[in-house]
């Protein structure tokens, strides 16, 4: 069975929770999302009012009370305290412009996802709100690194127009706000309002933006014209005494109701006539979408955005009191069904809650940095066991969209275009400098010609490498990841060393181990703190733990998997007949393939002495590969396997092939040879050739018996005897046909574990 998994849990930060627009429109979210998927930490300032307790412990959600942000000393330590405690990867702050303050504890703390959400604008009479605003302003997108809105408007002011925002409307509960003429009869009976009375609403905090002085200017002019009408306010504020105080001396109070903060704002719509929103400025104006779900005609200030109309607004100016009056006093205002338009803009919560849960998820995927090489580039345009093993974790990826990936590379032209493709991968390519390339170049000479080093290839990139992870490093520094992988060589832990990257990814580096672990660079300690070593085998596994002394828990066993989608593609009689033409290969013949590095390591000399003695006729030899991969360098070593081969025309050299063309010649090979002399942690070449039905020959090396058994290959032993047995493993093969075939049909039974599938989902599962 599956284990269940937890939620997403993201902090709500509210400011102080006064039961506004911006607290229902978050609540009203919260109620309609899948809370199996997402759950919420409202984080509130501890002298807010009206927190519904009850109704977000129900929905399954915490309410944290922090210190308010005017202390900042005491509300940054709260917040970088919270955000590590409970490891949120999501912060989503709904508090304009003082949004810096919490997203910048939530950088402090590490967060991935740190979210600025601009619910409103601002207006030239609240000067001194303003100048506070306009200080906060730029500082809004300097610790976010998502940005949402309410409104086109609302973005704009808080992010500026060339800023890629995303627009999350306000959104409501369609159902709920229906027009209902029973429940209109039971207000008005309730707040004692007669049927003919003209009821003119408005739903509001009693602030500034709101600008309830003229609104009741307005319906003074109203009342003074016609005696039967009332003003139903609802909500509450600062500015409400001041209000009921003009309400007094207007000698208004029989006509203006005064109902506080309500629960029932969607049932008091039903008994109003008309709604009135002359405010200073809004963001979106959720009030307007509300009334005229219900069907009210809304009379509005044009600071209110065009886009919150749904077919039964007016917008007149602020200096324009005569203009408010008269249009609510003309026969004009009339009820308007306005669901089909709310639904079309986006205003139905129900899609709207999906699309906000659809988003969280898809924030909340695992971001991870995975530090390659520096020597072959990613995409595997050149090649690498390793390089492709990447890959296919990132086009499985591509599928199961889980991770979002950043991947470090070596500059290659190729990969870089390639790289263009991917939509949940970031490659991120260094290019080493022409100084660099030539260093690299005489290291590798002098190792190679003066020094005769036997594995002078290693010199290769010593320079290229050291500044590649230079580099690095100050990316992981710059940068948060959820984990940073360290692909198979532990000078990879220099970019952990450097700039002290250790201690920021602390229980969130992992080393990919693909082979043995040779030194440990002036790194024991970090190395000895990695989160997980994934290995390919237990074999490999077992050394590490000799050699830096590990503990099992810090050990997971990832075995290698090829895209059988592409290795294994088919080709047509015409295709294999024109191949073998290519290289010479007759009919009759028997193929037999070698595909590797052309290195002492993989037995290649032991082959090839051992298949100038093979008896069976009519038998070629395969050998594709190089020293270094897609690099064709000519080394002392493959010179010498050279010279063997020349006075046998039946073995074919091919060089370096792409792997995207490695399938060719598994659909001509009947045998694979794999003759490795040092202890293989694992070996793709195997898997390949089990995915493609083809009997193996291989040594006992390493991890290889876990991988590949008795019943689809011939393990031998690496003795003195080695080459005799290759020699007679091979004609047994060629002239046992029931053999071959039995052999063949466990091969593909065999080669079901190692599938790209199975490999993202255990990948997964460790880095999760």
């Amino acid at each position: 069975m599956n284990k269940k998994e937890s939620p997403i849990v993201v902090a709500q930060i509210m400011g102080k929770w006064v039961g506004g627009g911006v607290e229902s429109v978050i609540m009203n979210y919260y109620k309609h999302i899948d809370r199996n998927k997402i759950q919420f930490d409202f984080i509130c300032d501890n002298d807010s009012t009206n927190i519904p307790y009850d109704e977000i412990k129900k929905l399954g959600g915490r309410v944290i009370l922090c210190p308010p942000y005017q202390k900042q000393k005491e509300y940054q330590k709260f917040l970088i305290d919270l955000f590590k405690k409970n490891k949120y990867k999501i912060v989503h702050s709904n508090i304009n412009t003082l949004s810096v303050f919490p997203l910048h504890a939530a950088y402090k703390a590490g967060v991935p996802i740190k979210i600025a959400h601009s619910h409103s604008t601002s207006n030239k009479k609240e000067w001194k709100k303003n100048i506070i605003k306009n200080i906060l302003r730029p500082l809004s997108k300097k610790y976010a690194n998502v940005y949402f809105a309410c409104s086109k408007k609302a973005g704009d002011y808080l992010f500026g127009k060339n800023t890629n925002y995303t627009i999350i409307n306000n959104a409501i509960d369609l159902n709920k706000f229906k027009y209902n003429e029973k429940i209109r009869k039971e207000k008005r009976k309730e707040l004692n309002i007669k049927d003919s009375t003209l009821v003119i609403g408005h739903v509001g905090r009693f602030v500034d933006q709101k600008n309830h002085t003229f609104l009741i200017d307005i319906f003074n002019e109203i009342h003074k014209k016609n005696k039967d009408t009332v003003l139903l306010l609802i909500g509450q504020g600062p500015k409400e005494k001041e209000i009921k105080e003009k309400v007094k001396e207007l000698k208004l109070n029989d006509s203006v109701k005064f109902l506080g903060q309500r629960e029932d704002v969607d049932k008091l719509y039903n008994a109003m006539d008309v709604f009135l929103l002359p405010s200073l400025y809004e963001g979106l104006g959720i009030v307007l979408i509300e009334a005229q779900a219900n069907g009210l005609p809304c009379v509005a200030s044009t600071e209110v955005p065009k886009v919150a109309d749904m077919g039964n607004t007016k917008f007149i100016d602020l200096n324009n009191k005569d203009g408010f009056v008269n249009e609510i006093l003309s026969n004009k205002l009339k009820r308007k069904d306005c669901m089909e338009k709310i639904k079309s803009d986006g205003y139905d919560i129900e899609n709207e809650a999906e699309k906000l849960e659809k988003m969280y998820e898809k924030l909340s995927i695992k971001n991870i940095a995975i530090i390659t090489s520096g020597f072959l580039p990613l995409p595997a345009t050149k090649g690498g066991a390793v390089e492709n093993l990447i890959m296919n974790l990132v086009n499985e990826n591509e599928k199961k969209q889980k991770i979002k990936f950043n991947i470090f590379s070596i500059y290659d032209e190729k990969a870089v275009e390639e790289s263009k493709k991917y939509r949940y991968t970031s490659f991120i390519f260094i290019k080493p400098n022409f100084l660099v390339k030539f260093i690299d170049k005489f290291i590798f000479l002098v190792a190679k010609d003066i020094l005769h080093k036997k594995n002078s290839q290693s010199y290769r990139y010593i320079m290229q490498r050291l500044c590649y992870l230079r580099k690095v490093s100050k990316y992981l520094k710059q940068s948060d990841y959820d984990s940073v992988i360290l692909e198979n060589h532990p000078t990879q832990y220099l970019a952990l060393k450097w700039n002290k990257n250790y201690i920021k990814y602390k229980g969130r580096y992992y080393y990919h181990c693909h082979n043995e672990f040779f030194g440990t660079y002036g790194c024991d300690d970090i190395i000895k703190k990695t989160n997980k070593f994934i290995c390919v085998s237990n074999y490999i596994s077992n050394y590490l733990k000799f050699k830096v002394y590990i503990n099992d828990y810090q050990i997971a066993i990832l075995k290698n998997a090829i895209d059988t989608s592409n290795i294994c593609k088919k080709m047509n009689d015409k295709e294999k007949e024109a191949l073998k033409k290519k290289y010479n290969i007759g009919k009759e013949d028997k193929v037999l393939i070698f595909t590797g590095r052309i290195v002492p390591e993989k037995g290649v000399l032991e082959l090839v002495k051992a298949f100038n003695k093979v008896k069976s006729k009519n038998v070629k030899l395969l050998i594709l590969g190089s020293s270094l991969n897609s690099l064709n360098t000519i080394t002392e070593y493959q010179r010498k396997v050279s010279e063997i081969c020349k006075s046998n025309s039946n073995i074919i050299f091919t060089g370096f092939v792409d792997y995207d063309k490695i399938y060719k010649f598994y659909n001509i090979a009947d045998i694979a040879i794999l003759p490795s002399l040092c202890n293989e942690a694992a070996g793709l070449s195997i898997i390949e050739s089990l995915c493609n039905g083809i009997p193996v020959i291989t040594t006992d090396a390493g991890g290889i018996p876990e991988y590949i058994n008795e019943k689809c290959a011939i393990l031998l032993h690496r003795d003195n005897k080695l080459q005799k047995n290759i020699t007679k493993s091979i004609d047994l093969l060629i002239c046992n046909q029931k053999e071959f075939n039995k052999m063949s049909k466990e091969c593909i039974r065999e080669s079901k574990e190692f599938t790209t599938d199975n490999y993202y989902k255990k990948f997964y599962e460790i880095i999760k």
